[in-house]
């Protein structure tokens, strides 16, 4: 029986909350982490944006979204490494932040129209959906993830 081995990472980084942690398909050495719980509760801990290592967890760079807090969700592209989705919380209790689907070009949001139609909508307390689309962030987030061909 082959013997297991474990060893510890992300401990030097300004943030020690880990919500999302995926690994490149093309490349398993590049090791991708959202910061920030992805559990909205009354205690939780929040992060500083969206780190990648290229040398399996040795050594880490942050790359962004530094004001999303909370990630839930990281969609690497299975035929281009270079495409990626991020799903972002945001603050939990307040405005501002980074949030919403964004993709790595700069981090810009994805699926604009989708957002400026869920901004404008009066969201009915029973009612989940967003806009006129009927689209929430779950929503697309799994837009992304069908554009990628992936679940």
């Amino acid at each position: 029986m082959a013997a297991l081995h474990s060893r510890r990472f992300f401990d030097n980084e300004d943030s020690y909350s880990i919500g999302f942690v995926t690994l490149d398909p093309k490349n398993p050495a590049t090791v991708w982490v959202g910061s920030g719980e992805n559990n909205s509760q009354r205690s939780v801990s929040w992060g500083d944006g969206v780190y990648r290592s290229d040398d399996d967890g040795r050594t880490w760079r942050n790359l962004g979204l530094k004001k999303s807090e909370h990630i839930a969700r990281i969609l690497i592209d299975p035929r281009d490494s270079n495409v990626v989705y991020v799903a972002s919380q945001g603050p939990l209790w307040g405005p501002g932040g980074e949030r919403g689907v964004l993709q790595n070009d700069g981090w810009r949001k994805n699926l604009e129209e989708y957002f400026d139609d869920q901004r404008k909508h009066r969201r009915d307390g029973l009612d989940f959906r967003a806009g006129k689309s009927g689209c929430d962030l779950r929503c697309g987030l799994s837009t992304a993830a069908a554009r990628l061909d992936i679940d």
